[in-house]
């Protein structure tokens, strides 16, 4: 068993700038886990707030259903349904994940973005719902820094 001094001296090993460093360090690990986390939640038609972020007009199915008879689409949007963020996959294939500070953004190289996000009814497309979120820290971040500090801390 440490003593009190031993103790102490390996507790000022605990700075935030170490946290920052090793919760930068989970985040990249985890970044395309939470890409296709936040993806998943589009394809369900939901942002951020899981309200939904748009749905399909009557011309939107009549258009998929030609291009579908035409052999060109795989699917047919139906009319009320929840967008799927998902029509030629460019949208979904730009995703990257930048960390800034303490603090990380989602976002898309494709350039249709600004479009989606001026003509969706969302514009919180990017990121994850609370609930994810809550998974994530709860799944990889917690046990990551438990450990880190458990083992600054020689425990």
């Amino acid at each position: 068993m440490a003593t009190l001094k031993q103790a102490l001296k390996r507790a000022n090993k605990v700075q935030s700038n170490n946290i920052s460093r090793e919760l930068f360090s989970i985040i990249k690990s985890i970044q395309k886990d939470i890409i296709e986390i936040n993806k998943n939640q589009l394809s369900q038609g939901k942002d951020v707030y899981e309200k939904t972020i748009g749905l399909y007009s009557r011309a939107t199915e009549a258009i998929t259903t030609n291009q579908y008879l035409l052999g060109q689409r795989k699917d047919i949007k139906r009319e009320g349904t929840p967008y799927t963020a998902q029509d030629t996959g460019e949208f979904f294939k730009g995703f990257f994940l930048e960390i800034i500070g303490d603090a990380f953004r989602i976002f898309s190289t494709d350039p249709k973005t600004h479009e989606i996000l001026d003509s969706w009814e969302s514009d919180a497309l990017f990121g994850l719902s609370d609930k994810n979120l809550r998974e994530i820290v709860n799944k990889d971040i917690l046990p990551f820094l438990l450990k880190n500090i458990r083992n600054t801390l020689e425990l």
